[in-house]
């Protein structure tokens, strides 16, 4: 590996690591290795990678890519180390992670952020499974810039004519945003 960086070690001795490679462009390949050194997964992405992640008992891993203009940009990847393939790839809707953890058993994938909390997707999907509580704590723990995004989301679903509650609520999630920072940049 040229740049070795974020491993991660399971209960087995597998590990991952993403290597970050020398030169220009926006390049990274994950890889994952078992306890006896045999190489599990070995993907190439053209975007950084950002972090990763590996089950307990080493079934599972993750990585997420950073931000590029082609198909590789902000995708979370997960492998069945097993069979040595990609699961899925997506987009995930709470953003970069800071950190992952599995629950093998309950077949999900967490994604830890500091402030708002741990969110689950399917392990075998990638499907959003907390979806309502994410967006319940996004308003409550959420910065002005958040709120704004929120607040455009919902009015980009208001019908014709829309309920007032509906205008209220929006109103009202700007007024939060511009107490919670959004008032210090005017632009």
């Amino acid at each position: 590996m040229e740049r070795p960086n974020d491993g991660r070690v399971a209960n087995n001795g597998s590990f991952v690591l993403n290597d970050w490679l020398f030169g220009e462009g926006l390049k990274g390949v994950f890889c994952a290795i078992g306890k006896d050194g045999t190489v599990l997964i070995r993907h190439r992405f053209e975007a950084n990678l950002l972090n990763a992640g590996i089950s307990p008992g080493g079934a599972f891993a993750v990585c997420q890519t950073c931000n590029t203009d082609n198909d590789d940009g902000g995708q979370l990847c997960c492998f069945d180390l097993a069979s040595g393939s990609l699961l899925w790839k997506a987009e995930p809707e709470t953003g970069w992670a800071e950190e992952y953890s599995f629950d093998v058993g309950g077949r999900s994938l967490n994604l830890h952020y500091s402030k708002l909390g741990a969110f689950r997707y399917s392990l075998r999907t990638g499907s959003f499974e907390d979806r309502e509580r994410w967006l319940d704590h996004r308003i409550v723990y959420g910065n002005g810039f958040d709120l704004l995004t929120i607040a455009q989301e919902r009015m980009r679903q208001l019908t014709d004519v829309p309920p007032e509650e509906q205008i209220r609520a929006i109103l009202e999630l700007l007024q939060t945003a511009l107490t919670r920072g959004l008032n210090d940049y005017p632009n």
